[in-house]
């Protein structure tokens, strides 16, 4: 399992090492809370009134739990792999437990959180064509190649502030309230390159149903 845990991940989780187990586990539903929505200042300051510690604290000890499980999952770890870096980090056998029992829990959310911060591909609307060729002209001393323009629209979807570094306590994720944007683009080329596009979508086509692409398809669903 290639997963490095930075010094400043083990030092904002210090706090979570002396905890009680339920404490802990308290800390796990936050942390995941964490990826989905963001998370109320109060929440902090309510633990940190509880815990004896400052709000700062809280929070980073939650990013740094949230950073644990994204990496984790991130690289598929296994339950005995996580376990043993658990403990590792400092985690009792019972704390290890309810960490270990929030990341079973939760690939779900994992995997939506990784996908949702992933590239934002731009989503397929329609396409327009026009089919152009010159039919005469005194200047024209050789055959006239058609071409053809070709307009596409796509859906780049709503936006997402992003500020979540493997080596840096900083990780947020909120989706942008702003409706989606429409956007254009414009394509001319002649009948080679177009049968030659084809030609590569179509290959593209047969791959996407074959055993092994259908196999990575269903890992990662």
């Amino acid at each position: 399992m290639s997963l490095i845990v930075t010094e400043e991940h083990r030092n904002h989780m210090n706090l979570l090492l002396s905890q009680e187990t339920p404490v802990v586990s308290e800390f796990c539903r936050l942390a995941t809370l964490f990826l989905k929505q963001e998370v109320n200042p109060r929440v902090f300051s309510s633990a940190a009134n509880k815990l004896g510690v400052s709000p700062n604290q809280v929070e980073e000890a939650i990013q740094a739990l949230a950073f644990l499980f994204l990496q984790s999952a991130k690289v598929c770890a296994s339950q005995t792999e996580f376990k043993e870096l658990a403990l590792s980090i400092g985690f009792s056998s019972d704390a290890t437990e309810a960490v270990l029992n929030t990341y079973i829990e939760n690939q779900e959310v994992l995997r939506e959180y990784h996908k949702r911060m992933g590239v934002q591909v731009p989503q397929y609307q329609n396409l327009e064509w026009r089919f152009d060729i010159l039919v005469s002209s005194r200047s024209l001393h050789h055959i006239a190649e058609p071409l053809v323009t070709m307009q596409f629209s796509f859906n780049t979807g709503p936006t997402h502030e992003k500020d979540y570094a493997d080596g840096s306590h900083a990780l947020k994720a909120r989706s942008s309230s702003n409706s989606s944007k429409n956007e254009t683009l414009l394509l001319q080329t002649d009948a080679n390159n177009l049968l030659h596009m084809t030609t590569v979508l179509e290959e593209a086509l047969q791959e996407a149903h074959t055993h092994h692409s259908r196999r990575i398809h269903r890992h990662f669903k």
